[in-house]
């Protein structure tokens, strides 16, 4: 008997490994090496955001908290778990695709989450028509897609919110979503900003990523990381043209915001545009030129950085930044930098490499911050300034669900 039951347990793991040799590796071990494109999944900003859905636990990722060769953390996992948690994932971790708060969401199910009823927008859609009412985002107006805007060079698809106060030559703010997400669910997601656009005039894009890429951005490839190379960096600096020339916004008060992949694209456009944008604020992100592969276009993982695996000097973080407009000799836009300790999906040594970066580019010594403090709000929020051009934000006990400080971004904006 005891013969049997181990010829029945070599056959079934010989079995497996004929399967594995056939198909590949599952997609928990060694699934995505640096320059794979992601798979479908959902960059949850979960937590307090966002319920994971429940699952099954699966195996741990190759590469935990996504070092070499792991899958994506955000890379959504059979039952609904993300890589670093599969399945369910406890509060303030990276979950799968969320399920609906208790009591339904708040003016509405967000785009790019899929319908869970009857009278459901198709995932993606605003409503089905591109449009929000004043109570969907917060603001007193609606969120309007610019159907006119071609999406060149990359079909990215461009959202304004214009409120009543906004007159011409007043400030336009872009706003970039993380993985998985959509220009309308960001804007539902973080109903502050049109609120402050409403308080204070000014005029906001919400884009949202070409398909096919997990609703990632574009901050790898060769395309997007060179000035006019045809990527998304291009598409969303199009975006701004578009803006002026339709709503007369300024032509130097120009400000970018993002979340996740959004951070990264965010730092890419201060690196890639210095000459369009005055400041960005990056929301767990990555210096430009981290997520870097050898891809000529279209998003990929670089799970070296995203695991935080690199440790450059100032110097080299500002020569990658240089080398994407290699022509431009002005002052590079204003960085605010917020990351959460805690945060299992991108690494809080990125946001240090980043402040290298930031600080460099503005001929700052990253160790000598002009001014520490911490929020009175929020204590475990310690803040670092160098003189009035970097912002650097390291959040204790918080995860990748990093929520937006809309005053605070505002006011280091000037707005």
């Amino acid at each position: 008997m005891r013969s049997f039951i181990w010829q029945l347990l070599m056959a079934t793991l010989l079995s497996v490994e004929l399967t594995l040799a056939q198909g590949g590796p599952p997609p928990w071990f060694d699934g995505h090496k640096n320059g794979h494109g992601p798979p479908n999944g959902v960059d949850t900003l979960a937590g307090s955001h966002w319920n994971a859905m429940p699952g099954p636990k699966m195996p741990p990722p190759g590469g935990q908290g996504g070092q070499f060769g792991g899958m994506p953390p955000w890379a959504t996992q059979p039952g609904g778990g993300s890589g670093n948690h599969p399945g369910g994932a406890p509060g303030g971790a990276p979950g799968g695709t969320p399920n609906a708060p208790q009591g339904g969401w708040p003016g509405g199910q967000p785009a790019g989450i899929p319908g869970t009823g009857a009278g459901s927008p198709p995932a993606g859609t605003a409503g089905g028509n591109g449009g929000f009412g004043g109570g969907s985002g917060g603001g007193e107006c609606n969120l309007q897609q610019e159907t006119g805007f071609p999406g060149q060079p990359t079909k990215a698809t461009m959202y304004t919110y214009v409120p009543k106060t906004f007159k011409k030559g007043n400030p336009v703010v872009v706003a970039l979503h993380h993985c998985g997400g959509t220009g309308p669910g960001y804007f539902k997601e973080y109903p502050d900003w049109p609120k402050a656009a409403d308080q204070k005039g000014f005029m906001m894009i919400f884009a949202s990523s070409p398909g096919g890429t997990g609703g990632c951005w574009d901050v790898s490839s060769k395309s997007s990381l060179k000035h006019d190379g045809g990527g998304d960096t291009q598409t969303i600096a199009e975006m701004v043209k578009y803006a002026k020339t339709k709503y007369g916004c300024s032509d130097h008060r120009v400000y970018v915001v993002g979340h996740s992949s959004g951070a990264m694209l965010t730092q890419a456009l201060g690196a890639t545009y210095p000459d369009v944008f005055l400041a960005g604020a990056a929301y767990s992100g990555v210096p430009a030129g981290c997520f870097h592969t050898d891809v000529a276009q279209g998003a990929s993982w670089n799970a070296t950085c995203s695991g935080g695996h690199l440790d450059e000097s100032p110097a080299y973080w500002k020569e990658q930044a240089r080398q994407m407009y290699p022509g431009f000799t002005g002052p590079p836009p204003m960085m605010m930098l917020v990351h959460g300790k805690q945060d299992q999906v991108i690494s809080f040594n990125d946001h240090r490499e980043a402040v290298k970066q930031w600080t460099s580019l503005h001929n700052l010594n990253p160790d000598q911050p002009t001014k520490k403090y911490k929020l009175d709000s929020q204590p475990n929020y310690e803040v670092s300034m160098y003189g009035s051009s970097v912002m650097a934000i390291a959040a204790d006990g918080v995860t990748h669900d990093n929520p937006a400080k809309v005053d605070l971004t505002c006011q280091f904006f000037g707005l």
